[in-house]
């Protein structure tokens, strides 16, 4: 009896009537098969294969397969009929079935003509992206003998595949789980990756199909992993390792959790990752998610949100969610219907989301919770609103709470604009609470926000609400008569929560805006609605004062009142 395949069923069949593809089919409601008219077409294709199980169920029993090779001697695999060894390599065969292999030259061929581009994977511009496509174009060209075909794994492959996992594992000098210098598992996994998926040198190219859990998990690290373009439906990597770099070829690189799925990124080793140039939509609780420690340097840009938590509050869940991070950059990202954007909790500067647009970002498009340090910017960013996603209200666009800047370096938040579409003349999803940006939220220090236009916003343009040494300079706020929500464009004032409150300063803001929310509107006697660009306690002995009365604040110097400007501002931006 062999060890560990006791309790497997024995297969009667032969080594080719079991192999990591069967015999092509027509499309069936499963999903959809890629043609070899596909295959031969580009290798850019766009079909995905379904399988009955998910990529994770197919991922796990992946992963059950090694500590039974592990308790076999080498022999035995080198003895096994071929029918266990389908048997026994069942999770590789699940893995790969229907998936595209690339011939060895025509991958040598991709490599030399991307090698010579020589370019920064972790920072592709569109350009650049643009030129890797065409060379990939160029290289089928140059060899058209050598076509993409479906990937077929035999017996005698995955004996191949299971001696070599085998001498990796039990080697001297090559030892299964070795510790990497930021704590994660480096694990030897023999020729698992080329001989499942398409490797050369230090890029990995994938398409469609493939099961980017396991390829993450059996290849080495610091490789690009190049995706090319369809949907890869129900994928969640949670093993990639440091260093490592994901491309897609494009906005129709697309990793859809079809509403299934938690979320595309996750685990606890994203350490140096760069994610870029694909869409990640539909996804239950994030896009990318990390609370490791590990969360430090990772680089986001060119990368489209759609559909994220669309039954999350966006204050726990989010598009990009880090906690315990350092150094991350998101920009030139796109973020649509997202129960909140970026969420950074307990981080480290530099964290940078600059160059980014969201159309109904939930309740937050930014947060820093207890961020401090240098280098921290949310900066030329356009957001627009047009009605509420997740199942909490649009509260404040942007939202530094309880975050430290440097005093030579402030946090920044400057040349962002926001825009809620109104129709007729009422905000739907729209917080009574909310704002567009809040400074100083529960205290702080050294933060500014300067250059920003606000159209309607919400309650508030731009609030200071607490904290030490906080600057609200040159920003242009409109709103018109919002019933119940429009208060007012600019305060200064200590909320409740904030242990510290002084050196608010304002200087050269601008305001067009109305207060139409009755118990709010303290400004003025009259019945709202009515112009009310600022405001601030009556009184320096006032206990929420913070370096700025009311008659101060609303000073042509500080806040300047402007009725010719109107919603028109956005397009100054």
């Amino acid at each position: 009896m062999l060890i560990g395949l006791s309790t497997l069923t024995i297969l009667s069949c032969g080594e080719d009537s079991l192999t990591g593809s069967q015999e092509m089919q027509p499309p069936s409601t499963s999903g959809n098969v890629m043609t070899t008219a596909e295959l031969d077409g580009s290798f850019l294709v766009n079909s995905q294969t379904h399988s009955e199980k998910d990529p994770q169920q197919n991922h796990k029993n992946f992963m059950e397969m090694p500590a039974t090779v592990e308790s076999m001697q080498k022999e035995e695999i080198e003895d096994v009929t071929d029918e266990q060894l389908l048997e026994l390599g069942k999770p590789v065969l699940d893995i790969t079935e229907n998936t595209v292999q690339l011939p060895q030259k025509l991958l040598l061929a991709i490599n030399n003509q991307l090698s010579a581009l020589n370019l920064n994977m972790r920072e592709l511009n569109e350009a650049q992206l643009e030129s890797i496509k065409r060379r990939f174009q160029m290289a089928l060209r140059e060899n058209p003998n050598e076509r993409p075909e479906i990937r077929k794994i035999k017996a005698k492959d995955i004996r191949r595949m299971l001696l070599d996992y085998y001498d990796a594992t039990h080697s001297q000098s090559l030892v299964a789980n070795t510790e990497s210098l930021d704590g994660s598992s480096l694990t030897r996994t023999g020729t698992l990756c080329e001989s499942m998926y398409n490797q050369v040198g230090t890029t990995v190219y994938l398409y469609p199909g493939d099961n980017l859990n396991t390829v993450s998990y059996i290849c080495g690290r610091g490789l690009t992993f190049f995706l090319t373009r369809g949907n890869y439906f129900q994928q969640e990597i949670n093993n990639t390792k440091s260093g490592d770099t994901w491309v897609g070829s494009g906005a129709t690189t697309v990793l859809d959790g079809m509403n299934s799925t938690d979320q595309a990124f996750s685990g606890s080793y994203l350490r140096a990752n760069s994610i870029s140039h694909l869409t990640i939509q539909n996804y239950t609780e994030h896009g990318i998610h990390s609370t490791s420690s590990n969360s430090v340097g990772i680089n986001i840009h060119h990368v489209t949100f759609k559909n994220i938590a669309p039954s999350k509050n966006g204050k726990y869940n989010s598009a990009v969610n880090f906690d315990n991070c350092q150094n991350i950059e998101v920009r030139d990202t796109n973020f649509q219907n997202v129960s909140s954007g970026v969420l950074f909790t307990d981080c480290f500067g530099p964290l940078r989301v600059n160059n980014n647009e969201a159309l109904n970002p939930g309740r937050n498009f930014f947060q820093c919770d207890k961020c401090e340090g240098e280098g921290i910017r949310v900066n030329r960013n356009t957001l627009e609103h047009t009605t509420g996603y997740g199942n909490a209200e649009l509260e404040d666009w942007i939202n530094i709470f309880d975050s430290e800047g440097d005093s030579t370096d402030y946090i920044q938040v400057n040349n962002n604009r926001a825009r809620v579409h109104l129709t007729n003349g009422n905000a739907s999803g729209v917080s009574i609470n909310g704002s567009f940006i809040i400074l100083g939220d529960t205290g702080g220090e050294n933060q500014e926000a300067i250059d920003n236009i606000g159209v309607n916003p919400g309650q508030v343009g731009i609030g200071a609400a607490g904290g030490v040494n906080i600057d609200v300079i040159d920003n242009i706020m409109f709103s018109e008569p919002i019933e119940g929500i429009s208060n007012t464009a600019y305060y200064s004032k200590r909320i409740l929560g904030s242990e510290t409150c002084n050196n608010h300063y304002f200087s050269g803001n601008v305001a067009h805006w109305y207060c139409f929310f009755s118990p709010r509107c303290l400004s003025d006697p009259a019945d709202p609605p009515y112009l009310n660009r600022a405001s601030a306690p009556t009184s320096d002995s006032s206990g929420d004062y913070c370096g700025l009365t009311n008659r101060e604040i609303r000073s042509s110097s500080r806040v300047f009142e402007d009725t010719s400007i109107d919603e028109t501002i956005w397009s100054a931006w």
